[in-house]
């Protein structure tokens, strides 16, 4: 499993079953225990990859619950209210502005899925949802350490790149 570091305190059974029923379902037993471990916290340098996607994506935070931050897990479901559907809980912060979720539903019952936000629809929650796991200990069993070391490039196989530009802040006096 990938190495996690500033994990909160751990979640005890009486924040698991408030959290729970705040939600109205329960959390599948893997990230149940996760939670009860680890609470959340932030993965050493990682990637993971899925069908029909060609660049590999990383989890930078997992969230937890009981936390007094942006990372609570609670927090973070009131956030995206209204944009992802609502049995569907964000676990993780991913590159790019993206979300891991776990699936609360009946049908695909803890599975894991990927948000995309440039995929997103008011008229249909779900078509930013691609699912990459069919349980919690699945995909954290697909999370690779990533070293950028490793990569190896070829003379002219980078064409072009954008480098996003400094935006003015506006400072107080």
């Amino acid at each position: 499993m990938i190495e996690l570091k500033n994990t909160e305190r751990k979640a005890s059974p009486a924040d698991l079953s408030k959290t729970e029923q705040v939600l109205g379902r329960e959390f599948p037993w893997d990230y149940r225990e996760f939670l009860q471990e680890f609470n959340g916290g932030v993965p050493e340098s990682n990637i993971f990859n899925f069908a029909h996607h060609s660049q590999g994506f990383s989890v930078s935070r997992f969230f937890g619950i009981g936390l007094n931050s942006s990372n609570d897990l609670m927090t973070r479901q009131n956030v995206f209210k209204g944009r992802l559907p609502k049995d569907f809980l964000p676990i993780a912060d991913a590159s790019g502005g993206n979300l891991v979720c776990i699936s609360l539903s009946n049908h695909k019952y803890g599975s894991i899925y990927f948000w995309n936000h440039e995929l997103e629809s008011e008229n249909d929650l779900s078509s930013a949802l691609t699912e990459i796991a069919q349980s919690f200990d699945a995909f954290l069993a697909s999370l690779e350490v990533f070293d950028p070391k490793q990569i190896q490039l070829k003379p002219g196989q980078i064409t072009k790149a954008w480098i996003r530009p400094r935006i003015p802040q506006k400072r107080k006096n």
